[in-house]
């Protein structure tokens, strides 16, 4: 497919662009010769031409190969996790931004016989870890359940409790006793303790589908008590309906980046679970419908709490109108989106409620949160960018073989390969600016303000050219064994190997979306600008003293 491809692009202009403009480019039939590509050969045109297209492509792919239940996310099993644990591993819920486990752990617990009277649970924070030391012992000899939450946060207390998980024998620990940990991902957790627990996530789920089908399997509203026992029942159904969109909608608008919210925020089930409990409180002790209590209260109160932006309190109260409203009720078919697709269903059951949802497509347009179709651009890219990132972080060193720009030779090993990138780079590197000497040829001067900007910025790029000549001698030297590969220097080499910009090097750099090679070949470019600029400048300060 690679030869010859340039050529046939340019030859056919016309087809190509009409793939390029289309809105779901993934679906159409690419111009001949390339009408015959295989899925997976289509993804790679697709990274090529429109990059914010290759995540629909990939899930047509999985669903072709492997089936439609790949597609959809799998319901969070906490039953099997706890059967492959045992007293002396911890159960490890890994937290994630909009997911809360405790609900699903404590109605769990009620199921298993561990009510309140067998289940402590305790946040982490200053202090606290002599009670979280004082609960497990106590959980070890009783066989009780103890639940630490938020253990990110208590760093000195993780040494500790990496000791208390190395003596838990089976022996002397209760057959009944399960220590629950709850944490995001942070450098300073046990190591230990990770690999002897039992991992969970329960991540939100992905997409305006998935997001209301979880919502509706999810306590209280799965219970048939719940649903179908309010007072104002046919009323109660449409506006639960409602806010589990709701819920969905402002979870969905954090992967709009700023265009959603101008601080990302932690919408999370919680929310909605005590929104929903509020709603059916308000509907079985008034006869009519409680509107502005139901809106302060969930859009000031249980969603409204986590927010501290004025605009984005704005924001969120503004779509909330759209779903707690006399129209949601009143009307026989309300929609909540022009294309029509999304509206109150005139139907009862719980399972009819789930039919309907599922109904809806994979992929939501950008109009159900109110957006422009541009809005899922760069949304779309940014997804695509992170899976492919994730792909090559998951490969092993020796498999990536070819980054795309620059020639390797495929039978070096990967030590070779970022040796010769490393040497290939350090000899293409100028010299430092020599800024004591631009500061005696532009001295800060009131009539001329361009000299302190030249000095500025020479200052700016000698500290990214240092920056970059160190890290990759520091990097061939870790490769000789002359020095320890830290985890910096760690991270220079692999961004090497497959073709990314250092963090290290952004830190001190301008703003860059290049993969390395071209990153490299510019940097050079602005760096040889640079000294143009500062040796014309001169010129021309010189000859206007002579001719002066």
């Amino acid at each position: 497919m690679k030869q010859g491809f340039k050529n046939a692009f340019e030859k056919n202009l016309d087809g190509w662009k009409a793939v390029f403009d289309h809105m779901e480019p993934h679906t159409l039939t690419f111009p001949a010769p390339y009408d015959q590509l295989t899925l997976f050969k289509r993804m790679i045109v697709l990274r090529c031409i429109r990059p914010d297209k290759v995540m629909p492509a990939v899930q047509q792919f999985v669903e072709e190969q492997l089936g439609h239940q790949y597609i959809e996310a799998p319901p969070f099993d906490l039953v099997s996790s706890f059967a492959d644990s045992n007293s002396c591993s911890p159960l490890i819920f890994v937290l994630t931004p909009g997911a809360d486990p405790m609900a699903i752990l404590l109605k769990f617990a009620d199921d298993q016989g561990f009510g309140t009277n067998r289940l402590f649970s305790l946040s982490l924070g200053q202090g606290q870890g002599v009670i979280a030391a004082q609960l497990i012992d106590e959980g070890v000899k009783n066989g009780t359940w103890v639940v630490l939450q938020n253990c990110h946060v208590a760093k000195s207390f993780m040494p500790d409790l990496e000791r208390i998980c190395e003596g838990f024998t089976p022996g002397t620990v209760h057959p009944d006793f399960r220590l629950w940990l709850t944490s995001y991902p942070v450098d300073h957790f046990p190591v230990s303790v990770l690999q002897n627990g039992v991992k969970m996530t329960n991540e939100p789920p992905k997409g305006l589908r998935a997001n209301i089908v979880r919502s509706f399997l999810r306590d209280p509203i799965c219970d048939e008590d719940f649903f179908e026992t309010c007072k104002q029942k046919e009323i109660f159904k449409k506006l639960l309906f409602s806010l589990c969109f709701f819920h969905a909608i402002v979870q969905e608008r954090r992967k709009f980046g700023p265009i959603g919210w101008n601080n990302q925020y932690e919408f999370n089930e919680t929310d909605l679970r005590i929104s929903a409990l509020q709603l059916k409180i308000l509907l079985d002790q008034y006869d009519d419908v409680q509107f502005t209590a139901l809106k302060y209260l969930t859009g000031e109160c249980n969603y409204g709490g986590r927010v501290t932006d004025e605009w984005d309190r704005r924001t969120l109260n503004t779509i909330l109108v759209r779903f707690y409203c006399m129209e949601v009720i009143a009307q026989e078919k309300y929609l909540f989106d022009p294309s029509g697709i999304y509206y109150v269903p005139q139907v009862n059951s719980h399972e009819e409620f789930l039919d309907y949802i599922r109904s809806f497509p994979m992929t939501t347009a950008p109009s159900v949160f109110g957006m422009n179709e541009n809005a899922d651009i760069i949304k779309d890219q940014q997804e695509t960018t992170l899976m492919l990132s994730s792909l090559l972080a998951t490969q092993p060193i020796q498999d990536i073989k070819d980054t795309g720009e620059t020639e390797i030779d495929v039978g070096k090993s990967p030590d070779e390969i970022v040796y010769g990138v490393a040497s290939d780079i350090l000899s293409k590197l100028p010299d430092d600016f020599d800024l004591a000497d631009a500061l005696e040829k532009y001295p800060t001067l009131y009539n001329q303000s361009m000299n302190t900007v030249l000095v500025q910025e020479m200052g700016r790029f000698n500290k990214l050219l240092q920056t970059i000549r160190n890290s990759l001698i520091n990097v061939q030297k870790a490769i000789k064994g002359l020095v320890i590969m830290n985890p910096d220097l760690e991270e220079v080499y692999v961004s090497i190997i497959v073709g990314k910009i250092p963090k290290m090097w952004m830190a001190n750099s301008y703003p860059s979306l290049k993969p390395l090679g071209s990153y490299v070949l510019d940097f050079l470019k602005r760096l040889a600008f640079l000294q143009v600029g500062v040796e014309r400048s001169y010129r021309r300060s010189v000859m206007g003293r002579i001719f002066s």
